[in-house]
């Protein structure tokens, strides 16, 4: 659903209101206000320049620039921890990510629409098209754009008229259409509803009041009709002083002239018919209907599926009828075909009274007496016309029965009711055919046949074959329960109202149908009574009741329809003809005639939705498991069987069916192909992220594995327990993935299998890795080398290579990690393995960020394009993230922040899918330093604090570090020099050797230095460059010489300064460090100040800011703007474009932190820099 992301919602579709995390906002200032309504409703970013000119237009530039800033950093301190305001250059715009404004989403409907209502102008619309405008109008919670808002600025209240009368004509034209639809779908009530709705807008427009009079007398509201006409004369002569317009008045005049008056009667419903629990719900049209056609008279065909309340339908209308009437409730059983007249004899005996009898004709007397031993009183035998009922009495039984149902009718209405006509025997078919033909049913009553949809009678098709041209002939058709009805229903039985997740799955397991629905309920309640219970129930039972219904109607089935139903019952919900034509091997148009057959009685329905043609599912979840339930293990076993052929035939091997193979292989019994489809069905789910699919499929393939464990090899169980480890792993699923590996453990030991005993090994070696328990995994380790070793080289021993690089890493062996690493990844296997594939891609990620951190980005994003490549289709989300992370980690050393920032969306994705703890602090601490990098300091600030959150004291030491370090590193920028030296010593006693330790020692040192403190800074820069040299880490030993070579700048030896300097940038710009090469060339410049011509300069100064804006480095260009102003040797025109520049960047960053600490730290920050500007200017 829209906006289900957003944390920021704006409505100005009636009076503003604002929403931040669920919550309304008050922003106090109007003016405030009035720019965020300005920018919600644009749909590019809007310059500072127009903002400015729009809202200040009278004031000055500098004065309304500081307005806008002002108010921009209101609303940045409003929605505190967002980034709700995107500010690149002299853009602005709200960050669409995470804001929703329904006037963008109303316009964004519009332009989708308008062409399809263009090209439909009047008429029903599509459901599609429809649901759509619907969605759109109920937006709008007054008719009016910003209603009750009012800035008093000409430019601005200038803007919101033009807008809200173009929403608003939109709006209108729009409901308006909605009307023309549900007046074209019959759809009265609804049409009613968006007439008032319009008229609130265009309250004198006559023809909407003309529509709506033709609504109301069109749905029955007549009363409605004369009421209204008190709402005319108030809204035209009371509002408006206008006359109403003759031609409604004429219309209402027309509606009076038109009633007739019409009294009730007390209902004297027969009491046979009361209503019986459950109670009733729906139907009420139907009921409707039935009344209005026992008034007039008439023959009406009921039909319905089974247990759809045929009868129980037929019932509540008799209870619920208000006027005098008789009733004969006659019901046929299957049992009694043979037996003539038997429904109508039982009907007459219940019904009619004694003094009844004795009205009818001497001669009709003796043709019922045999039948009807009521007829007989002390005081007056009658002899019997016949003692067994035979064809050729039926001529004056009819003559009797007909006389007999007029005696009856006399003083009320008749109703007489056939239920479950479909077995009634063909004496009975014949009377009624007699009875209507005598107009009975037209002149005293209604004729009520209750018929269930597939089964069939000749005779009464043959009844209804020649009377349902008759006028006064009507079919109905009993659909299902609705969503509404079945939560009104299940109320009733449980007394309480089921939530709407219950009430849909209930829904969706008995499609409406309320016998099913009962009988479910029924067994549910029998499991527990418990509302929260029974909504955790992962499937509602069937009842006994259900299945044995369908199981007796399915045996009245043809042998080829029962062929067809039982291949598609094995295929399950939904199938398609397709499929089902490729399993049976039937000719298409059998299967096509069959499947609409089934259609027709409601067995099968038509799914829309399978693709790509649409197919079937079956109307009841018990006619399924009927089908099923009665199949014979083999029948079972050669269906499944056909079905994975067909298939194979139609499809293939597609990893999207893998599971659907795994299922019908399973069904068959053939378990080895099971598990290895479940395997493969994991593997799709990891690549689409569904980690509850993966992990199901992964328990189906252990369960087959444990249940028969003698059909499985070490490879199939090493398959299973390497994919599911390294998932569990990449989940920090600790307890499964220990789990795994300590059965696989107990599985080598109980078949001496070195293979699985190494892989064993293997997994608990890099458990304890993470436990830090580092001697008890080399041990483990070492052992896993000797098993696996023993063998041939496979998947398991690159795992193990890549295992080693972890655990030398944890002991801070750099050297010795990139050998391991290097050996994953060339080790020379099967490319065709899967898990060969996924090591080696995560082999590469490893060594990707070992080439970056050891000062070579280039190389290091080579490798990481590799594996990024690699993981693309192998299914492994662990492999996928590990690339692009070291990716980002390459970009970063590159100064290629803002295509780290551009890319992190997409990271962040797969990090929210997968709870990958330390990838994912590693990723926000990278994250950080780029935000850091281009000047927004919330950002840096916001995923420094997330990747803290993530990291525990016990598990991932080195990164607390790098935390402390990136703290440390948002200090120095801002030239927080004691709070940046505290961040960079937390940590440096106990971690010496790790890298991120050795960066912040390095930078330690250089803090101090700028604090003054050479003597004591400076050792410590050197010895974090040699420990940097003997680990061959690049990225600390070239920053360390270069801050060493920074901090020379008064050497004697000023020429040897300058080509050291020129040498490491030349260094630095072969390895891609582009933000030190400039640092370097900045400093070599400060150290060639007295050597070079002033322009060359200045020439070169402003190459380095041209670079410093290139890659976004906020804090470089700042620094060369710096020196620009404050140098006598530049022209006046340049130092004050910098000094305009510093100004923008100074502005940036103040709107960019609103958050503590970084807010203050800011403005002391650019109080530090003003101050210096006013010291240049002097």
């Amino acid at each position: 659903m829209p906006g289900d992301d957003k944390i920021l919602k704006i409505a100005l579709l009636g009076p503003p209101v604002v929403f931040f995390k669920d919550q309304v906002q008050t922003i106090k200032r109007k003016q405030t206000r009035s720019v965020l309504y300005y920018l919600a409703c644009q749909k590019e970013p809007v310059s500072r320049e127009s903002l400015v000119s729009r809202f200040w237009p009278n004031l000055s530039e500098q004065e309304s620039r500081k307005n806008l800033r002002e108010i921009l950093s209101n609303l940045r301190a409003q929605f505190i921890g967002s980034e709700v305001i995107i500010t690149r250059y002299d853009q602005l715009s709200l960050n669409s990510a995470i804001t929703e404004v329904d006037v963008l989403r109303f316009q964004n409907m519009v332009d989708r629409v308008h062409f399809n209502l263009f090209s439909l102008p009047s008429g029903k619309l599509p459901d599609s098209l429809y649901h759509e405008v619907r969605e759109g109008v109920s937006l709008w919670r007054t008719p009016i754009f910003m209603e009750g808002f009012s800035q008093k600025l000409p430019e601005l209240e200038s803007w919101i008229w033009e807008t809200g009368n173009s929403l608003q004509a939109w709006r209108q034209s729009l409901v308006e259409r909605l009307v023309d639809h549900n007046i074209s779908s019959g759809n009265l009530n609804e049409a009613i509803f968006w007439l008032a709705d319009a008229l609130k807008t265009e309250p004198l427009k006559a023809d909407l009041h003309y529509l709506m009079l033709t609504c109301l007398r069109d749905s029955g509201r007549i009363s409605e009709i004369f009421k209204y006409r008190a709402v005319l004369e108030r809204i035209y002569k009371t509002n408006y002083s206008m006359e109403v317009p003759q031609v409604l008045l004429d219309f209402i005049e027309r509606v009076a002239d038109s009633q007739k008056p019409f009294v009730t009667q007390t209902s004297s419903a027969d009491p046979d018919l009361a209503i019986s629990t459950p109670p009733f719900v729906g139907r009420k049209e139907i009921l409707q209907q039935l009344k209005d056609w026992s008034l007039q008279g008439g023959i009406v065909i009921l039909r319905g599926g089974s247990g759809m309340g045929k009868t129980r339908t037929v019932q509540e209308f008799c209870a619920r009828t208000d006027f005098p009437f008789r009733s004969l409730l006659c019901t046929a059983h299957p049992q009694e075909h043979h037996l003539l007249l038997q429904p109508f004899i039982e009907g007459l005996r219940q019904a009619v009274q004694k003094e009844e009898w004795l009205k009818l004709s001497p001669a009709h007397r003796k043709y019922l007496a045999g039948l009807f031993p009521e007829m007989q009183t002390p005081t007056k035998k009658v002899k019997p016309q016949f003692r067994n009922l035979r064809q050729d009495h039926l001529p004056g039984v009819f003559e009797a029965i007909l006389e007999l149902l007029t005696i009856i009718s006399q003083q009320k209405r008749l109703i007489v009711i056939l239920d479950n006509a479909q077995w009634a025997d063909e004496a009975s078919i014949s009377l009624l055919s007699f009875l209507a033909s005598r107009e009975i049913f037209n002149s005293h009553g209604i004729l009520i046949l209750a018929q269930r949809i597939g089964d069939r009678n000749p005779a009464l098709e043959q009844f209804i074959s020649h009377f349902q041209a008759n006028p006064n002939f009507h079919n109905l058709l009993l659909d299902v329960l609705n969503e509404s009805e079945i939560k009104e229903l299940t109320s009733s039985i449980m007394g309480k109202v089921p939530p709407d997740d219950m009430v849909f799955r209930l829904q969706r397991d008995v499609s409406g149908n309320p016998f099913f629905l009962l009988q479910t309920l029924k067994s549910t309640m029998d499991y527990s009574t418990n509302m929260d219970t029974l909504v955790k129930l992962p499937s509602f039972p069937i009842a006994r009741e259900a299945l044995s219904l369908m199981k007796a109607r399915l045996e009245n089935l043809d042998e080829t329809t029962r062929a067809v139903l039982e291949a598609a019952a094995v295929i399950g919900d939904p199938f398609s003809p397709e499929l089902l034509e490729e399993v049976t091997l039937m000719d298409p148009g059998v299967i096509t005639r069959i499947l609409d057959d089934l259609v027709s009685v409601h067995v099968v329905k038509i799914d829309p939705e399978v693709k790509p043609a649409g197919g079937y599912v079956f109307s009841h979840a018990p006619i399924l498991q009927a089908i099923l339930v009665n199949l014979s293990p083999a029948r079972k076993r050669l269906l499944n069987k056909q079905v994975i052929d067909a298939m194979e035939r139609l499809y293939g091997r597609l990893p999207s069916l893998a599971g659907q193979y795994a299922h019908f292989y399973e069904s068959a019994g053939e378990i080895k192909q099971a598990y290895e489809h479940w395997l493969q069905s994991a593997f799709f789910a990891r690549e689409r992220c569904e980690k509850d699919d993966a992990y199901a499929a992964y328990k189906r393939a252990w369960a087959l594995l444990a249940q028969n464990e003698e059909q499985f090899d070490e490879h199939d169980i090493h398959d299973l327990v390497a994919s599911w480890g390294n998932y569990a792993f990449d989940q920090t699923d600790l307890v499964t993935y220990e789990q795994l590996f300590q059965k696989c453990l107990e599985l080598g030991e109980k078949r001496h299998n070195r293979y699985l005993l190494g892989t064993a090994h293997t997994g608990i070696a890099r458990l304890m890795g993470i436990k830090h328990q580092l001697v008890t995994a080399r041990k483990h380790l070492e052992q896993a080398f000797k098993d696996l070793l023993s063998g041939e080289p496979g998947a398991e021993l690159m795992n193990a290579y890549l295992i080693q690089g972890h655990l030398d890493l944890l002991a801070d062996n750099f050297s010795s990690a990139k050998e391991n690493y290097e050996k994953a990844s060339t080790l020379q296997l099967d490319q065709k393995d899967l898990q060969v594939s996924v090591t080696r891609s995560m082999a590469q990620a490893s060594l990707s960020i070992l080439y970056s951190m050891g000062g070579e980005p280039i190389k290091g994003d080579r490798i990481a394009d590799l594996s990024i490549e690699a993981s693309r289709n192998l299914g492994c989300s662990g492999a996928r993230i590990q690339g692009s992370i070291s990716k980002c980690l390459a970009q970063l050393y590159m100064a290629n922040y803002r295509e780290v920032i551009e890319i992190s969306e997409s990271v962040t994705q797969y990090l929210k899918e997968f709870n990958m703890t330390y990838w994912a602090a590693f990723f926000y601490s990278i994250l950080s330093r780029c935000y850091l990098m281009v000047g927004q300091l919330d950002k840096a600030w916001q995923y420094m604090q997330k990747a803290t959150v993530m990291i525990s004291d016990s598990t991932f030491g080195g990164m607390r570090a790098l935390i402390h370090g990136l703290k440390g590193d948002i200090f120095l920028v801002l030239d927080s020099l004691d709070e940046a030296e505290t961040e960079y010593e937390n940590l440096l006693e106990h971690q010496s050797s790790d890298f991120f330790a050795l960066e912040n020692a390095y930078k330690l040192g250089f803090t101090k230095c700028l604090k003054g403190n050479v003597g004591s800074g400076l050792p410590q820069i050197k010895d974090a460059l040699l420990k940097g040299k003997n680990q061959g880490l690049g990225m600390i030993t070239l920053p360390a010489e270069a801050v060493i070579l920074m901090l020379k700048q008064n050497a004697e030896d000023a020429h040897e300064l300058q080509s050291a300097q020129e040498l490491l940038a030349k260094e630095a710009e072969h390895r891609g460090l582009g933000a030190w090469r400039l640092v370097i060339q900045f400093s070599e410049l400060g150290a060639s100040t007295t050597h070079q011509e002033p322009e060359h300069l200045v020439k070169r100064w402003q190459q380095l800011v041209r670079e410093a804006f290139t890659i976004s480095n906020t804090w470089l260009e700042l620094t060369f703007h710096m020196q620009i102003f404050q140098s006598r040797e530049v022209p006046d025109e340049l130092r004050q474009l910098s000094r305009r520049r510093i100004a923008a960047i100074l502005d940036s960053l103040t709107e960019n932190a609103l958050s503590d600490p970084v807010k203050d730290l800011v403005a002391e920050y650019t109080g530090k820099i003003e101050r210096k500007i006013e010291q240049a200017v002097v």
